[in-house]
């Protein structure tokens, strides 16, 4: 059961397949993390096979609600037991080791963030060849409008 794990403070996602397929699992998973002390808010998104736990950081840790639903038989022990996840930090199910020790999404970070530098250097080279054909035509207007 591939999980993907991303944490800031106060809030955790938690991302697997069968949310969507089985949403009374996701309900009684939802019931289980608000019941920890210090959750305000727990939210079922369906459609992105998605489980987003608010807590008070001061009182709950991500590690926290994810050992709560291993333990309920929510989640995969085994990513229950992965390093308490970081901003950003990504956890999957399926043994890849990624960056900063995290598995599975982790690993393809540095693709993603290649890719959208790679896009960004196009959308500048593409910016660049327009505005260097637009100052070029006003060049040849500006020239050819004297000789005459």
């Amino acid at each position: 059961m591939p999980v993907y794990v991303h944490q800031v403070p106060g809030r955790v996602r938690i991302r697997t397949s069968w949310i969507a397929r089985c949403p009374h699992r996701a309900e009684q998973a939802a019931a289980e993390a608000g019941a920890l002390a210090g959750v305000g808010r727990v939210e079922v998104n369906a459609r992105a096979d998605s489980i987003i736990v608010h807590y008070d950081p001061g009182r709950l840790s991500a590690r926290a609600v994810l050992d709560r639903l291993a333990g309920a038989g929510m989640l995969d022990a085994a990513v229950a037991a992965r390093p308490d996840p970081g901003s950003g930090a990504a956890a999957s199910g399926n043994g890849q080791r990624g960056k900063n020790g995290f598995a599975g999404l982790g690993a393809e970070l540095p693709i993603a963030a290649g890719a959208a530098t790679l896009g960004a250097m196009f959308g500048k080279a593409l910016f660049d060849a327009v505005l260097h054909k637009g100052v070029e035509h006003s060049i040849r207007t500006l020239v050819g409008g004297r000789r005459r």
